[in-house]
């Protein structure tokens, strides 16, 4: 065989070996996991709130009086909240298809994020309106109950652990 023969093998092996490699890495890919909305079956979201009820009126031990005004309430709020969560969810789009991009806007990028602070001051506004609002019509205990419960909703990710307690909260707070 000749230099060029034995060459002209070598480019062949190296090329199957390369395409049955790629074929087989295509083939055996994880699957992209399905990001649908959490709220997209219907029968799930109708469970989990259902769920997320009960679980408020026994941790606040609602009398059933208060269980009206509480759940309408709380549609009202969440009615004036949901608009907020879209409009960032639009600007997180934004955001997200720009860094994908070669060239990324960062003008672009720092006006979504600055239209997100707004939005969430916004949000921020609000549930502090609704908490007021729920004052009017629960006694003493059970507000104090909601706060403990809001504070732990509205924490900042990775400030408290999920099982400690409200005071452990602030006191992780005002040490950091």
């Amino acid at each position: 065989m000749t230099k060029k023969n034995i060459t002209i093998w070598i480019l062949a092996v190296v090329s199957t070996v390369s395409t049955t490699a790629l074929i087989t890495l295509w083939l055996i890919r994880p699957a992209v996991p399905d990001f649908r909305g959490y709220h997209q079956n219907h029968f799930k979201s109708q469970q989990h709130e259902r769920m997320e009820k009960d679980r408020l009126i026994k941790k606040l031990n609602l009398r059933p009086e208060q269980e009206n005004k509480f759940f309408d309430s709380r549609a009202a709020h969440k009615q004036r909240i949901m608009p907020i969560f879209e409009n960032i969810g639009q600007l997180r789009e934004i955001i997200f298809t720009e860094l994908e991009k070669d060239n990324s806007d960062t003008v672009l990028i720092n006006d979504a994020i600055e239209k997100i602070s707004v939005y969430e001051a916004n949000l921020q506004k609000e549930s502090v309106n609704y908490m007021l609002s729920m004052k009017e019509f629960l006694d003493p205990v059970q507000v104090d109950s909601m706060l403990v419960f809001f504070s732990k909703a509205m924490m900042p990710m990775g400030r408290c652990e999920h099982d400690s307690t409200h005071h452990k909260c602030r006191q992780n707070l005002n040490t950091k």
